[in-house]
């Protein structure tokens, strides 16, 4: 409004009004009015903002000098939205808030209400006033989202700076920090399987104790016989998909078969490990011998079957040591002849009788393991066959006893003289050819294994008996007296 200034001689026409803000010397007209109009509202202008206005009066010969400028303020208004709101974790019960302000105040910014929420699940909302563009919110839940919205306040110039409340920023979120599970793996059991491993499954701890995002697991075994003695072994364990029914498993191999083992699961997030489940009590299957076994049970094949061949070996050199001195013991020695080896045993050599014969063998043959048996009898056939074709041109001729030198007339006896009462010179046992004595001993060891008797010990020949000369005969000195010597007395 302004009033009514001088004519300048001249009537007046109109009136312009313009205005700038702060000391900007742009002015800028907005409207004419006519004359009669003493006073008009400006709109459109900026809140809380200082104008400079000026009025120009106009006359028929044209305008006058603008008046003096006068500088007014607007009133505050609502101030637009803050900018940028970020959430931080700060722990794992605290998360920071930082913000910018808004980029229109409208006015003197007066605070900030900053109202938290959880994100995922419904809860209280709370409600935080600040002067600046930061909050520390404490005491919230380990590892749970937040969403955060922050709104400004300006002071109302014009209604004793009230507080006028700006837009609400969208959402923010934010998570607090990991820490260890407060509850173990739950349900744990255990299946044992044909190859001796066994199928460990599980169930993660609770939701509400994980605190923390799941990241592995750690299997722990020890055989329980070893309690006492040994410690857990640990085996990480992956966190892959769970199956349909929520589980986590493990197949423990490379274990033995047929122990029992304690068994125990361990939780794991960002964080660290928590508490372990329940030891839970577990057995292997003894692995049975099949086509597809392992290397360690092939391996444990080869061995037993090393061991065996070497027993049966040890078996057969102490069953032969032991016939062999049983053979030296209860069946008589042995001689080495020009035949081989033979053998009998003194217990089962029959005398002959008194006026002389062939001995004969009563008990029956000596054993002999089957090998040695078999060449004994191809050298025997062999010997055989040379035998019997030089005994073809030998056996039949035997030629008559040499003739006695003379000696003195011995007068005759009924009964055998002994050894002194013979002529020294008569020494019949020469006068057989060694010749003839082998073809003889050859020929009755032919009859013998016909007959399915056991060879005869060899043994030195003894001298020929008295009664082998005819008792009817008698010696003449100086006479060629004859000896007839029967070989049957001789015992080879």
């Amino acid at each position: 409004a302004w009033p009514i200034p001088g004519t300048g001689n001249s009537p007046l026409t109109n009136i312009t009004v313009d205005y700038a803000t702060g000391s900007d010397t742009n002015f800028t007209m907005p409207f004419t009015t006519q004359l009669v109009v003493l006073q008009r509202n400006v709109t459109n202008l900026s809140p809380f903002t200082a104008y400079r206005f000026r009025v120009t009066l106009h006359n028929a010969v044209g305008a006058g000098a603008p008046g003096i400028s006068l500088q007014f303020m607007t009133c505050a208004a609502a101030p637009s939205a803050a900018r940028e709101v970020t959430v931080r974790t700060a722990s794992a019960s605290s998360l920071s808030v930082t913000w910018l302000p808004p980029a229109t105040p409208n006015g003197q910014l007066l605070m900030y209400q900053v109202v938290r929420f959880p994100s995922l699940s419904p809860g209280e909302m709370t409600s935080s006033v600040v002067t600046s563009e930061s909050l520390m919110v404490t005491g919230l839940d380990v590892y749970t989202q937040y969403s955060f919205t922050v709104r400004a306040f300006s002071a109302d110039s014009c209604n004793g700076d009230q507080p006028l409340p700006g837009l609400v920023t969208s959402p923010a979120t934010g998570r607090t920090g990991e820490q260890i599970p407060l509850g173990p793996p739950r349900n744990v059991t255990t299946t044992s399987n044909e190859d001796g491993s066994l199928l460990v499954s599980w169930l993660a701890p609770r939701a509400e104790l994980l605190r923390g995002q799941l990241t592995s697991f750690r299997l722990y075994f020890r055989p329980t016989l070893e309690a006492a003695l040994a410690d857990y072994e640990p085996v990480p364990v992956s966190v892959g998909e769970p199956s349909e029914d929520g589980r986590y498993s493990y197949h423990l191999r490379n274990i033995a078969a047929g122990t029992a083992y304690d068994i125990k699961v361990q939780a794991y997030t960002g964080a660290g490990g928590g508490p372990n489940s329940t030891v839970v009590p577990a057995e292997t299957q003894a692995v049975t011998t099949s086509s597809g076994s392992s290397a360690g049970r092939v391996a444990g094949i080869v061995v037993g079957c090393v061991c065996g061949v070497l027993v049966i070996i040890a078996v057969f050199l102490v069953c032969k040591h032991h016939r062999r001195s049983a053979d030296s013991t209860d069946k008589g020695k042995l001689y080495d002849t020009e035949d081989g080896w033979q053998g009998e045993t003194e217990t089962t050599r029959a005398s002959s009788s008194a006026g002389g014969g062939r001995q004969q063998r009563k008990n029956g043959r000596t054993d002999y393991d089957d090998e040695e048996e078999d060449d004994r009898e191809y050298q025997r056939q062999q010997q055989q066959k040379k035998k019997k074709k030089k005994e073809n041109e030998y056996v039949g001729n035997i030629p008559e006893a040499p003739k006695l030198p003379p000696q003195a007339a011995t007068p005759q006896y009924s009964s055998p003289p002994s050894q002194q009462q013979r002529p020294a010179s008569v020494d019949l046992v020469e006068q057989v050819p060694e010749w003839l004595q082998k073809e003889v001993k050859t020929k009755r060891e032919s009859e013998r294994r016909e007959r399915g008797e056991s060879p005869r010990i060899v043994r030195p020949p003894k001298a020929p008996a008295v009664d082998m000369l005819e008792k009817t005969e008698t010696f003449d000195q100086g006479a060629s007296a004859q000896a007839r010597v029967d070989l049957n007395d001789y015992d080879y």
